[in-house]
């Protein structure tokens, strides 16, 4: 094994424990630190099993295994920016709900 592949591999094993860390501290729900065990999980056996990207490009169609890599992650990238900017602004709307309604609440105080 390559020094770079036992550096990932660490880094990898770190990653699942905060993970699991933070799901204990409830800053994580189940599907999510399920989630992403699984992805530093499969991307650990990619470390190890390099060649094992190449079944994956010929199942996806692609030329080469990196590529169908590179490929997964952008879609996976762009999939994880777009339901963050969907939570972003659902907290947005209801920031804003609930500082109108404090307002409303503090203005009839006032008014008393």
């Amino acid at each position: 094994m390559m020094l770079i592949q036992i550096i990932l591999v660490l880094f990898f094993v770190l990653a699942i424990i905060a993970v699991w860390l933070k799901f204990q501290r409830a800053d994580l729900r189940l599907g999510m630190a399920f989630f992403w065990t699984v992805f530093w999980v499969l991307a650990g056996v990619v470390v190890i099993l390099p060649d094992s990207t190449m079944n994956l490009a010929s199942i996806l169609g692609v030329g080469r295994g990196v590529d169908a890599i590179i490929y997964l992650a952008l879609a996976m990238l762009f999939y994880l920016f777009f339901k963050n900017t969907v939570q972003l602004e659902k907290m947005n709307r209801d920031l804003t709900k609930v500082t109108r309604e404090l307002a409303l609440r503090e203005e009839k105080k006032e008014s008393k």
